[in-house]
């Protein structure tokens, strides 16, 4: 362009000058903002793809079936807006929460254990989930319909029987003893409606139920045996979210056993003579007592009641001196006993 206007042309040169120099301005912070631009853009991209920024759980590595959990995740990358459902893998097969079924905006869940495996929505029924397993997370953008996951491998212990005992007052097992059966459980959920069962079997091949309990926490019973032998006492136990557990211990039951210490003071020597259950007595003077095991009583003896349920017992020093409770006789019954002055102790 040329002007002849030497003033009009200097305007517009100073116009020029001042122009470039805006846009020389300008075209900088452009670069700048471009710049900016150029790497929100790149980190949108990055950003772009959706991921499990988190998952954690409030017991990190192990829990009882029976604990409470919570378990917390987070998204990044996608949309921003993430929905999120919980679950866990037992044999290969996935199963969610009752109540986090279904996606839902909440990254929290807390839950009992056996409650992350529920196997279908409409009913109660569970499945157990104990042992070594995947608990995990999906995480959904909603803009895009993106789903990723991320899975801990989780140990979850059940239900088991800790310890099953069967005590005697005497320390053994006789016929006619009560006998009193103890069992520990652990990890049991619930116990309203629970199925408990104490059983026996014995020499003879056959189950006898002691007790079947539902509901409450019943963990022992009594029993007597009726009869001497080997006996395999069980114990059984379910529980409504489907554990099962069992023990079986074995005693032996010896025939009932009367055990009989005697003092007498003025006596060398004591027979004991007896009669089982209005059997036969023995023959006159009895049996000879043996010394005592017992610091505190003179005179021993065992007599074996078999099914009998009591003895009649009288004694003498077999030279005419006779003890016979004032000739009523002592009665006892399967235990250990002191006579001594005309009364029965317990020994």
């Amino acid at each position: 362009m040329f002007f002849k206007n030497k003033k009009f042309k200097k305007q517009i040169s100073s116009l020029l000058f001042a122009t470039a120099m805006t846009v020389a301005s300008f075209s900088g912070v452009g670069e700048n903002v471009f710049a900016v631009t150029s790497a929100s853009a790149s980190t949108i991209d990055a950003a772009s793809e959706l991921s499990v920024k988190s998952f954690e759980i409030s017991k990190p590595y192990s829990a009882n079936i029976t604990d409470q959990i919570t378990l917390t995740a987070q998204g990044e990358g996608g949309s921003g807006n993430y929905e999120y459902r919980f679950g866990t893998i037992i044999d290969g097969k996935e199963y969610y929460n009752l109540a986090n079924a279904a996606y839902s905006s909440s990254n929290t869940l807390t839950t009992d254990v056996y409650r992350l495996a529920h196997n279908d929505e409409n009913s109660l029924e569970y499945i157990v989930n104990s042992g070594n397993h995947p608990v995990f997370v999906d995480i959904r953008d909603t803009a895009s319909g993106k789903v990723v996951r991320k899975t801990i491998n989780y140990y979850v212990e059940g239900m088991s029987i800790e310890s099953f005992t069967a005590t005697a007052p005497n320390g053994s097992f006789n016929v006619g003893e009560r006998i009193h059966l103890a069992v520990t459980v652990k990890n049991e959920a619930g116990y309203r409606y629970n199925p408990r069962e104490f059983s026996y079997s014995t020499d003879n091949g056959k189950t006898y139920k002691l007790i079947n309990f539902y509901g409450g926490a019943h963990y022992g019973c009594d029993f007597t045996p009726t009869q001497a032998g080997n006996y395999k006492l069980k114990y059984y136990i379910s529980d409504f979210v489907g554990q099962k557990a069992e023990r079986v211990i074995d005693i032996t039951v010896a025939p009932s056993q009367a055990v009989v210490y005697y003092d007498n003071a003025s006596w060398n020597k004591a027979n004991i003579h007896y009669c089982v259950d209005n059997g036969s007595w023995t023959n006159v003077p009895g049996v000879q007592m043996q010394d005592s095991d017992n610091p505190k009583y003179t005179w021993k003896y065992v007599i074996d009641l078999g099914d009998a349920s009591s003895v009649q017992v009288c004694f003498n020093d077999g030279e005419g001196h006779w003890d016979s409770c004032n000739g009523a006789n002592y009665t006892l019954t399967a235990g250990s006993y002191c006579i001594v002055y005309g009364r029965i102790f317990n020994a």
